[in-house]
């Protein structure tokens, strides 16, 4: 199985930082370096520690490539790794580009531009799938790469795209590989329904996303709640995995109960924030209650728009702290009480969390801290750690229930040893690196090619 040579398809690239380029690590770790090749469509650096040959095309260069014929993609070498490398001929592109990387924080077109796609504004959609389809991507030095590294099996982490779709069975046909799809979130459901745009885009989706699960050797959704709906709606063999990591080892908890820390690692976008600071607003009334100087310090791997900060930072028990790496953030938690998780409760939002799992759960489940979760019933990470009784979890915004809760767990160390206890077991159950890396093996042992 190591023998063969896989190449990964994704919009992000292996990473030690960024949730999907995480896990594919984590699926990928201790395979031979040389085996492993990656076309991947963001603008960001890769980890050359975890793979050496990359391919990076973004949407950057397909603008340029549609508005004045412009080189779309290039081989990334070790050397060149610069995030700020684009190799657009067109001037409005490179100086958007270069605009956006000058500053941490997006200002003018570049934010209208970027809230559009993270929002997935139908009619945004709808032109970046138009960019794709004219834009000249498959080049001579494209094929020229492939060919030279001959991969026996594409591996295509899912996307919110269908041109990313069209490009995988694109490859698995042209190259006659098996074809291997993992799916992290969910994008099958429309966010917004009563948009004639949307059920245009929506049917087109749904449609390559349909092709792609049927002609997957395997399908590898992250969680239980995502193969049943998928498996009923689209066919296709499952194989339900998450993202793993090496536990940490069993750290001892720290003993000052005056300050118990707690701390939330991940995106504060997608209408997390305001359920943070309402955790946060909980947190001070216990402090001025009990005379306590506990805190909730966040780390997001991405920029906080000012906008967030300062409404995060109103609150006197929270913390905003830096972007942390793998060893960091295992140091961070070793220094931490109770580990967070949030959903919003917003109803857009929920739909586009509905069946996803947080990368950050099994890093949580390994680190023996007892975990505090609030978020709506229906969501999945919420499901997953209610249903197995893995952490104190709040199904609900009220300020009040969330006080009251935060409030038991803070107060009893025997209560926070019986959820990191489970959380631990769970750990072990499914997500410890061993376990997965086999079924990954099995998966890549036993593809094929279906059907046409």
């Amino acid at each position: 199985v190591m023998q063969k040579k896989i190449l990964v398809f994704s919009h992000n690239p292996f990473s030690s930082q960024a949730n999907n380029g995480k896990t594919l690590e984590s699926f990928f770790k201790g395979y031979p370096i040389e085996n492993l090749a990656q076309i991947y469509l963001e603008p960001s650096t890769p980890d050359f520690n975890y793979c050496r040959r990359y391919y990076r095309i973004t949407d950057y260069e397909v603008i340029s490539n549609v508005l004045s014929n412009g080189r779309v993609g290039h081989a990334l070498e070790e050397a060149d790794s610069n995030s700020q490398f684009l190799d657009a001929s067109n001037a409005m592109v490179r100086h958007l580009y270069h605009s956006i990387r000058k500053k941490s924080e997006r200002t003018g077109i570049s934010k209208f531009i970027h809230s559009g796609f993270v929002r997935r504004i139908p009619a945004f959609v709808a032109f970046r799938e138009m960019l794709w389809r004219f834009a000249n991507w498959e080049t001579l030095e494209f094929n020229s790469w492939i060919r030279a590294f001959a991969p026996d099996l594409l591996f295509f982490q899912g996307s919110s795209c269908a041109f990313a779709y069209k490009i995988a069975l694109r490859l698995s046909d042209k190259y006659d590989i098996p074809l291997v799809i993992q799916l992290t979130d969910d994008y099958a459901n429309s966010i917004y329904p009563y948009s004639v745009v949307q059920m245009f885009n929506q049917a087109m989706y749904n449609k390559y996303l349909k092709i792609g699960i049927q002609r997957a050797s395997t399908v590898i959704p992250i969680c239980e709640y995502m193969e049943t709906e998928y498996k009923r709606r689209f066919g296709g063999r499952h194989v339900t995995l998450m993202n793993t990591i090496k536990s940490p080892g069993n750290l001892p908890e720290r003993t000052a109960i005056d300050r118990i820390r707690l701390l939330y690692a991940g995106n504060v976008l997608i209408g997390r924030h305001k359920v943070l600071a309402a955790l946060g607003r909980a947190l001070s009334r216990i402090n001025d209650r009990c005379g306590t100087k506990h805190t909730l310090t966040i780390h997001s791997p991405l920029s906080i728009p000012q906008a967030i900060v300062k409404h995060l930072t109103k609150v006197p028990s929270i913390v905003i702290g830096q972007s942390l790496n793998s060893e960091e953030l295992t140091r961070a938690i070793g220094d931490t009480n109770i580990v967070v998780h949030v959903e919003s409760f917003g109803a857009q939002m929920r739909k586009l969390t509905r069946l996803s799992i947080s990368t950050k759960i099994p890093e949580y489940l390994a680190s023996r801290r007892c975990m505090f979760a609030v978020g709506p019933a229906d969501v999945a990470s919420i499901r997953y750690l209610f249903d197995n009784a893995v952490a104190a979890v709040v199904k609900e915004s009220k300020q009040t229930v969330i006080e009251s809760e935060l409030s038991k767990v803070i107060n009893s160390r025997e209560l926070r040893t019986y959820y990191s206890d489970r959380a631990y077991a769970l750990y072990l159950r499914k997500h410890n690196p061993e376990t997965t890396m086999n079924s990954i093996a099995d998966i890549i042992e036993f593809a094929d090619r279906r059907p046409r």
